[in-house]
C-alpha cells in the first residue's frame, strides 16, 4: 500500500533517512542516503569497527516513500527543473500528493494542472478498484470506488465507479450462501493475516525502544526514529482494517490493539526527543516533542522539554526563523502540518491519505 505511508512519512519527526525500508520489510541502518540514477546510495555505519561501508539498492527495491524523501534532500532551493523531476518520478509510483508539493515547487503547479492531476488520481484510484474486483478482493474493491464517490465527486470517473459498485452488487446477489461464507472466511484469513504483520512490526517496534540508550546516539536516533513511524504505520494499517472486517472478535482485538498503541508513540517519541537534543539537533528534538504533545497536550516531560528547547533557540545567536517570528515550532514541523491541514482537515477515519487515522492504498 504505497499511499498509504506518505501520510506516515510526512509525520515523521526528523528530516533525514536513519533507517531505509525495503519492499521485502528489510531495513538498513543508514548514515547518509542519496539518489543516483535508479539506484539508492547508502552510507552506513559498521558496528564496533568505527568505519562506514556503501552500496547501492535499486530503487524499485526500496519503498517509494523512502526514495523520495532522499531524493527530495537532494534538490537545491531553487531548483525547478529538480522539483519537476521528482514530481514526475512520484507521480508514477502514484504518489500524487507528493508530487504536487514537487510541482508546486517548480511553480508548474497552475490551477488547471492541479485540476488534471486530481482526475488523473482518480483515475488511478479506479483502476485499483478494478484490479481488486479481477483478483476477488469484493470489500476491498467496494472500499476504493467509495473512496472516489467521497473524495473524488465530480471527476469524470464518478460515473464508472457507480458501473463498478452496480456490478459489484450483481456479483454479489447471485452468489450461493455457501460462496458467500467461504469468501468471507477468506477474506477474514487475510485479516488476520495482516493483524499479525502488523502486532509482529508493533513488537519489533517495542524492542527498539526498549534497547535504545542514549550513549549509543547514532543507534539509538536511528532505532527510535524507526520504531515511531512503525508504529504511525501500524496504527494507519489497523484503522483500515477495522473498516474492513467483518468478524467482531477481530474488531475488539484491533480496537484494543489501537487503544494501545498512543502510550508507546509517546514513550518513542519522547526517547527519541532526548536523543536528538543530547546530539545537538534541536529542530529534529523540537519536532519529537510536538509529535508527543500532538498525542497527549498534557505531557509533562515534553513540555518541559520543549520550554528547554525553546529557551536555548532564545539565548542564541541566531535563532531559528520560526522562533524569531514568535511562533515556536520547527520548520519542518510547520510544513508537514500545513500540507496535512490544508489537505487533510480532521483525523477521522476514511479511506484516503491522512495523518493520524485513515487509509489508503
Amino acid at each position: 500500500m504505497r499511499i498509504l505511508l506518505t501520510a506516515l512519512l510526512l509525520s515523521m519527526p526528523v528530516l533525514g533517512l536513519d533507517m531505509i525500508e525495503l519492499k521485502n520489510g528489510k531495513l538498513i541502518p543508514a548514515e547518509s542516503v542519496s539518489v543516483r540514477g535508479d539506484r539508492l546510495r547508502i552510507r552506513l555505519y559498521l558496528p564496533g569497527q568505527s568505519a562506514t561501508a556503501e552500496y547501492t539498492v535499486p530503487i524499485d527495491q526500496v519503498v517509494p516513500e523512502f526514495v523520495y524523501y532522499a531524493w527530495a534532500e537532494q534538490i537545491a532551493a531553487g531548483d525547478a527543473e529538480g522539483h519537476r523531476a521528482l514530481g514526475e518520478w512520484a507521480r508514477s509510483q502514484g504518489l500524487f500528493r507528493l508530487a504536487l508539493v514537487q510541482y508546486r515547487g517548480a511553480g508548474a503547479a497552475t490551477p488547471e494542472f492541479e485540476a488534471a492531476l486530481r482526475e488523473e488520481e482518480a483515475t488511478w484510484r479506479f483502476n485499483e478498484a478494478w484490479r481488486l474486483f479481477r483478483e476477488g478482493e469484493i470489500e476491498g474493491a467496494r472500499h476504493h470506488a467509495q473512496l472516489i464517490l467521497g473524495e473524488f465527486e465530480g471527476s469524470a470517473e464518478a460515473l464508472r465507479v457507480k458501473e463498478l459498485l452496480s456490478i459489484i452488487a450483481e456479483r454479489e446477489q447471485f452468489l450461493s450462501e455457501q460462496k458467500r461464507q467461504e469468501e468471507r472466511a477468506r477474506r477474514a484469513r487475510g485479516h488476520r493475516r495482516e493483524l499479525g504483520k502488523q502486532v509482529e512490526r508493533m513488537d519489533r517496534a517495542d524492542r527498539m525502544v526498549r534497547e535504545a540508550r542514549l550513549g549509543a546516539r547514532a543507534d539509538a536516533r536511528r532505532n527510535l526514529s524507526w520504531a515511531a513511524y512503525a508504529y504511525r504505520s501500524a496504527e494507519v494499517r489497523l484503522q483500515e482494517l477495522l473498516l474492513l472486517v467483518e468478524e467482531e472478535e477481530l474488531r475488539l482485538s484491533l480496537r484494543a490493539l489501537l487503544d494501545g498503541l498512543a502510550p508507546r508513540m509517546v514513550r518513542s517519541f519522547l526517547k527519541l526527543a532526548d536523543a536528538l537534543w543530547i546530539s545537538g539537533q534541536v529542530e529534529g528534538a523540537l519536532d519529537a516533542v510536538h509529535e508527543v504533545l500532538a498525542i497527549e497536550p498534557e505531557n509533562k516531560s515534553a513540555s518541559g522539554l520543549r520550554e528547554r528547547i525553546l529557551d536555548r533557540d532564545t539565548r542564541a545567536s541566531d535563532p531559528a526563523p520560526a522562533v524569531r517570528v514568535g511562533y515556536p515550532y520547527s520548520r519542518a514541523y510547520l510544513l508537514r502540518r500545513g500540507l496535512l491541514v490544508g489537505l487533510y482537515p480532521g483525523a477521522v477515519p476514511c479511506y484516503g491519505i491522512a495523518y493520524t487515522f485513515g487509509c489508503d492504498r
